[in-house]
């Protein structure tokens, strides 16, 4: 990976065609490195939001208390185990969801090892080993607060950015 880019003004809007194509080989080169290589513990707050901004998007962690809960849907992220593969489901923190006949929730002494992220604190962006996310399609159009790795923070970011950033992720 060419770091020359890594360098340049990327405050400077628009982005440069070189700075854009270096962004989407770094995030890139950066998922592939977490799928091959399991992490050996949870991810915190600053890694998925380094993850975070590697992705093309306003992505922010806030502490839950600096959140407007009126205006920002407060969402849970679900591990899904199924078909031998992992799988995301984000939905509204009060909506069920209902389970693929070959699906099962992954068990919480086992999302660490299995996602990345612990219980509480599971969300879409730093769950290594690739997964399949599935983002509730009641969430189109609105600002959703994730799971970043630690309880009391969120991810803050609107929903269709985040389903455009993901290679495995769709509006169900």
């Amino acid at each position: 990976l060419d770091k020359a880019e890594q360098r340049s003004d990327w405050g400077r809007r628009p982005l440069t065609a070189a700075q854009r194509a270096y962004a989407a080989l770094d995030a890139h080169v950066l998922l592939e490195v977490a799928a091959t290589y399991p992490f050996p513990a949870a991810l915190g707050p600053d890694d998925v939001a380094a993850l975070a901004a590697s992705l093309r998007g306003d992505f922010r962690v806030l502490s839950d208390g600096d959140i407007d809960f009126s205006v920002v849907v407060r969402c849970k992220t679900l591990a899904l185990l199924g078909g031998g593969e992992r799988r995301l489901a984000v939905l509204p923190a009060g909506e069920r969801l209902s389970l693929a006949p070959d699906e099962t929730l992954a068990p919480a002494s086992e999302l660490v090892g299995l996602f990345g992220l612990p219980r509480g604190a599971l969300g879409p962006i730093g769950a290594h080993r690739a997964a399949d996310v599935r983002v509730a399609r009641c969430l189109a159009g609105r600002t959703i607060a994730l799971g970043c790795g630690e309880v009391g923070k969120s991810l803050v970011v609107d929903a269709e950015v985040l389903v455009a950033c993901l290679d495995r992720a769709v509006l169900f």
